[in-house]
């Protein structure tokens, strides 16, 4: 067979772009995940190569007067004599996905959906210059409309370049500014919102308040592989920058207001040595109600995959009655980049063998387990549950029987028992979730109903009957023991006492 070679080059349209941008980020956040992402494996690269220490790496996100995100870090930043090439080529990288977050050489492409004009400013140590890459976004945006434009001709008319002299020949940064957010929705400019979603998803450290951070930490650097994070800041302005923590604390609120904590940390390691997690228990077998913690989340160089949909699928994958069970707990699986890859919009893995394994492990050794102490404890409750609602019908049917006799002493009887049901329903109340709370409490107002009826006929004619029977018996031992002008003095001084 003969093969002729075309002298002709193929065609790459401009949807190709749109695809890369605004196709590829479910949300707008996601963009700035992206450049804190770039920028943490700027800083490790950094500090391998010994330009800076670990304590002096930083990353800043500020968003100045609503309009203007800009991500900075003082990694390694880019050369003067490969900048324009490095910054403008698409899906093309130097990175070793084994070793670093970002890899494809895509995600600097996030921002465009959404500002004006992105630009990117940096210098490497050693530099004269600093360089300054600019993408022209709307004209970019409108160009992906435009299926006829190849890609090379929108991307050469709307990027320009430019080299100023630089005043410090050891400084070595980046800077990515997002100008003229008029294409991004209103969270995407929330400093609030962003701040949350950070301590979600970036590599960041643990809350230093927070005692269990340490362990987890210690853990991790003996057992399976350290927790790398990076100190990032996140503020109006360079003055108002303040440092982003991972949200986990001891504490937080549940559903109907009732007051959740973490106990216990467990920790798991998968057989094959690729994944490893900890495991927070509270106090409550229930859905844990903070989004922003609810749920075990995938990391990957601790950078989150997705939230909890990951494991959401599995928990439902080893048992359909489990599907609600990932929300009962909190926690992280820290999965290694040997063989795993993170797909291009972080919300999985690229579907290979090593992935369907690890999968499955997951399933097997980290959902069953879990899964089954939370619904063996939701059958505890409700079997406990279901006792206390017996215990209490059979308690108001014999209660409503006493009440309407004369016996006082059986009408303690049924108090003491009141007394011992209520103890119940209280432990019952504590650990409950908000829903049982309100049909304990309701539970709880019959038996006080009860009481209340008991006590009435004891204030009363009940206890008056108690009474005059104890004085006749009273009155028979003296008419025994007393001579009949005696007894009849001192039963008369008695029954005036009484008056």
């Amino acid at each position: 067979m003969n093969e002729t070679a075309i002298d002709q080059q193929p065609y790459i349209g401009s949807y190709v772009l749109e695809s890369l941008t605004t196709g590829m980020y479910g949300e707008s956040e996601n963009a700035i995940r992206e450049y804190v992402q770039n920028a943490f494996d700027a800083l490790r690269s950094a500090v391998q190569q010994r330009l800076i220490t670990d304590e002096k790496a930083r990353i800043t996100v500020t968003l100045a007067a609503g309009d203007q995100i800009t991500v900075y870090d003082n990694g390694v930043g880019v050369g003067a004599s490969a900048a324009y090439k490095t910054l403008t080529s698409i899906g093309a990288s130097k990175k070793d996905r084994q070793k670093q977050a970002g890899f494809r050489g895509i995600g600097r492409l996030a921002g465009i959906a959404f500002c004006d004009r992105l630009t990117f400013r940096t210098k490497a140590q050693g530099d004269d210059f600093e360089s300054t890459v600019a993408y022209n976004c709307v004209a970019l945006r409108n160009g992906m409309n435009n299926g006829t434009l190849k890609l090379v001709d929108l991307l050469q008319s709307s990027v320009s370049f430019e080299q100023l002299p630089s005043t410090d020949k050891s400084a070595h940064f980046m800077e990515v500014s997002l100008i003229g957010l008029s294409a991004a929705p209103e969270v995407f400019k929330d400093a609030g919102h962003l701040r949350t979603y950070l301590a979600e998803t970036s590599p960041v450290e643990f809350e230093p308040s927070w005692d269990k951070g340490p362990a987890i930490a210690e853990y991790a650097s003996k057992k399976a592989w350290a927790i790398e994070t990076a100190r990032l800041s996140l503020g109006t302005s360079a003055l108002t920058l303040k440092p982003i923590y991972k949200p986990y604390k001891d504490t937080f609120v549940g559903k109907g207001d009732s007051l959740q904590r973490i106990e216990w940390i467990e920790y798991f390691k998968g057989s094959s040595g690729r994944w490893w997690a900890w495991v927070g228990h509270t106090n409550q077998s229930e859905i844990v109600n903070d989004k922003s913690v609810h749920g075990l989340r995938v990391r990957v160089k601790n950078i989150a995959i997705d939230k909890t949909t990951i494991l959401d699928e599995l928990f439902t994958m080893v048992n359909k009655s489990y599907s609600r069970f990932n929300s009962y707990y909190v926690g992280e699986v820290h999965i290694s980049p040997a063989l795993l890859i993170p797909n291009a919009r972080r919300d999985g893995f690229e579907d290979n063998e090593a992935w369907r394994q690890v999968k499955k492990e997951l399933a097997l050794e980290l959902c069953k387990p879990l899964g089954k102490k939370a619904y063996d404890n939701s059958k505890k409750r409700q079997q406990s549950l279901e006792k206390i609602q017996k215990d209490l019908t059979k308690f108001t049917a014999e209660a409503n029987k006493v009440i309407r006799t004369n016996d006082v002493s059986a009408k303690h009887v049924v108090l003491t028992k009141l007394a011992n049901l209520r103890s119940k329903m209280a432990d019952a109340i504590s650990d409950a979730t908000p829903e049982t709370q309100t049909k304990l409490k309701a539970q709880l107002q019959q038996l006080n109903a009860v009481q209340r009826s008991i006590d009435q006929t004891l204030d009363s004619g009940d206890c008056k009957a108690a009474v005059q029977n104890a004085l006749e018996k009273v009155f028979s031992v003296l008419e025994t023991h007393l001579g009949p002008s005696e007894y009849r003095s001192v039963k008369k001084a008695i029954e005036e006492a009484l008056v």
